[in-house]
């Protein structure tokens, strides 16, 4: 009698246990399917939108040109404005850094020549300790307009040169003039001076043998 119970028992559960796959799988078959969209309504920043995450160059890099969408690119709070853009400071605005230096005294040319937008340029000197600590942030050039090809009236793109003392950091900001935006061209070339020893008389150092 103990076995009939027992087995009567398992054959209640085994009913129980196939007809609740049932309605599971019949309710599985009726509901319907799921989806997960991700959102891109979210701006989808530039790498180097915030100063910290600045691309670094170096001379030894030189000649080099970088292509990038500065589509969404922010201002960071604190962040310093050029003050060269025409009407002033706060003219330009949505910033992509890029970082350079040397080991060497060097005279650098950074240019966005072939940007697709109205761009300014702007290079500060920076504490080494904190490069981002814009409050140490001395300017060193700016530029709103120049003439890339060097015919005709000044272009919307930007250029600069400056001497790059050697183990200083040097931040370049990248801004668009009235918040313009678009596929960012920007190139750093440098070239060095030719330093003559053991001369007599000394001379100065001689500034004909530049290379890109």
């Amino acid at each position: 009698m103990r076995r009939v119970a027992l087995l009567a028992g398992c054959f209640v559960c085994l009913c129980i246990v196939v007809t609740l796959s049932t309605i599971a799988s019949r309710v599985a078959r009726s509901a319907p399917a799921r989806s997960v969209t991700l959102s891109r309504n979210e701006p989808q920043h530039p790498p180097n939108d915030d100063c910290v995450n600045s691309i670094s160059v170096t001379a030894t890099d030189c000649p080099i040109t970088f292509n990038q969408d500065s589509t969404d690119a922010t201002d960071q709070p604190g962040e310093p404005l050029a003050r060269c853009p025409l009407g002033g400071p706060g003219r330009s605005s949505g910033s992509v850094w890029y970082e350079f230096m040397s080991t060497m005294r060097a005279v650098v040319t950074v240019s966005t020549c072939g940007s697709s937008y109205d761009t300014v340029l702007s290079v500060y000197a920076v504490d080494a300790t904190d490069a981002c600590d814009f409050d140490q942030f001395v300017e060193v050039i700016c530029n709103d307009d120049s003439n890339c090809d060097g015919v005709g009236f000044e272009e919307t793109q930007s250029r600069v040169r400056f001497t790059a003392e050697p183990n200083i950091p040097y931040r370049i900001q990248v801004t668009g003039f009235d918040g313009a935006s678009g596929e960012l061209t920007i190139r750093f070339v440098c070239a060095y001076r030719k330093v003559v020893i053991n001369e007599s008389p000394p001379r100065e150092p001689s500034t004909t043998n530049w290379f890109d």
